[in-house]
């Protein structure tokens, strides 16, 4: 598929003119210098709700409250199924808090000691 063609199908699936699209330096260098090449995308593509589940531990349905929230932007393929740049979760992961090292099952968190000898428990 040529750029000209990739771009073509990206802007029909955009839900609307505030929506976004991810596009290499590359290619985007190619189609200003008007390159009549034939061009091809790179392999970037976006990603599903699912790829996103996988790569952040997450359940998909978490996921798709993220983008409904508007936590996550993304836009809907063909009104239908999410679709997410990968600049975009970049952006909403670098946002996020630290996640701290899981925990074992049975060992504390936290060292309360100091706590319960303060309120003289």
């Amino acid at each position: 598929m040529t750029l000209r063609e990739r771009l073509r199908q990206l802007a029909s699936a955009l839900p609307s003119d505030d929506s976004a699209v991810t596009i290499t330096r590359a290619d985007l260098v190619a189609l200003l210098e008007g390159n009549r090449s034939e061009t091809t995308v790179g392999s970037v593509r976006d990603l599903t709700v699912e790829d996103i589940a996988e790569e952040t531990g997450r359940a998909p349905s978490t996921v798709r409250g993220w983008l409904i929230s508007g936590a996550l932007r993304g836009y809907k393929l063909h009104g239908y199924a999410w679709r997410v740049p990968c600049t975009a979760l970049r952006e909403y992961l670098d946002h996020q808090p630290m996640r701290h090292e899981e925990i074992p099952r049975g060992a504390s968190a936290v060292d309360i000691t100091e706590w319960r000898r303060l309120l003289g428990a």
